[in-house]
């Protein structure tokens, strides 16, 4: 007779992720609980070691090692906003790209939330537009340029993966925008 889990998958049948992710281990004895293991300690030991990096522009940074980027706060037009970089944690050469790449976005971010905020009007203005008609209450006619208006920036969140070879001042990082909201207007 198979063991348990080969029954369990074979019933599955076409659920295929399921059978992916199916437990392969069959544990017949648990020999010792809590053994003690100093090499297995010491590699734990390094890995809730925080790493942080001090930059003069954008101010200590923290990275988050089971979300592979480093988080801190920056000054965006008069407003502390949340910043997140994503990184290979393991090639540090990722961590300085995405640190210039802010660096130019940040020294350009009158253009850059200029152009954030226009493509943001023109992706979502007739959506609004859409809101606005089925709206219980009488709201003001919704144009592109007081869409951009309204929009209120917390966070930017940039993965060094996407970004060019390249930083130019002229260069652009692959864009994608989130929009949260609480559906006023």
């Amino acid at each position: 007779m198979p063991p348990q889990g080969a029954q369990e998958d074979s019933a599955r049948g076409s659920r295929g992720c399921d059978r992916l992710f199916a437990n392969k281990f069959l544990i017949v004895e648990v020999l010792e609980e809590d053994s003690p293991c100093p090499a297995l300690k010491e590699v734990l030991a390094e890995y809730h070691r925080p790493v942080v990096v001090v930059d003069e522009v954008l101010g200590e940074l923290t990275l988050d090692k089971d979300l592979f980027m480093f988080e801190g706060e920056v000054l965006w037009r008069s407003e502390q906003i949340c910043l997140s970089l994503e990184v290979d944690a393991a090639e540090e050469d990722t961590w300085a790209d995405a640190r210039r790449a802010m660096k130019v976005m940040l020294a350009e971010q009158d253009r850059w939330d200029g152009d954030m905020r226009a493509s943001a009007a023109r992706e979502l203005t007739d959506l609004a537009c859409e809101w606005r008609e089925s709206a219980d209450e009488e709201v003001p006619e919704i144009t592109e340029e007081s869409f951009a208006q309204r929009i209120e920036l917390r966070s930017i969140a940039m993965d060094a993966s996407r970004l060019p070879a390249s930083h130019s001042s002229g260069s652009r990082a692959s864009r994608f925008l989130r929009i949260s909201g609480a559906g006023q207007y």
